[in-house]
């Protein structure tokens, strides 16, 4: 979970929130903008922000990657200035461990593959669109 939170601050909706260290977070904008927050951490806070007006009406497009992400960068900065960079700590056993980076992008060439061979052959851009199911 650290890891794919981890690629929201690295190159996704909230790549505005990169600071100084790993770090990892949550976008969300709620229907018709009443709604916006960032959740994020590093290895030493949890922060989250959340924007939005008292009587429930809309904002002006405001999105979890916008304002609350320079919230929280400008936030994260000031209160771990001067505390050394630290990664995210997860547990070490069980089915939850974390695996990192090399083995998960090892993993996914892997998926890659196994989907690309129960596809079958590739299909020319003029054949119909339809699958053959194989079981």
């Amino acid at each position: 979970m650290v890891d794919i939170m981890s690629a929201t601050v690295d190159w996704g909706t909230g790549k505005g929130a990169k600071i100084d260290r790993p770090a990892a977070g949550k976008t969300g904008t709620s229907q018709n903008y009443h709604d916006a927050w960032f959740i994020g951490l590093t290895g030493q806070l949890v922060t989250g922000v959340w924007v939005g007006n008292d009587d429930n009406s809309p904002m002006n497009k405001v999105t979890g990657g916008s304002l609350p992400v320079n919230i929280w960068h400008d936030f994260m900065l000031e209160a771990l200035q001067g505390t050394p960079p630290r990664r995210s700590r997860c547990p070490a056993r069980g089915r939850f461990a974390c695996r990192r980076r090399a083995a998960n992008s090892a993993g996914r060439d892997r998926d890659r593959d196994r989907q690309r061979r129960r596809a079958g052959p590739a299909r020319s851009p003029g054949e119909k669109h339809s699958r053959r199911l194989r079981g």
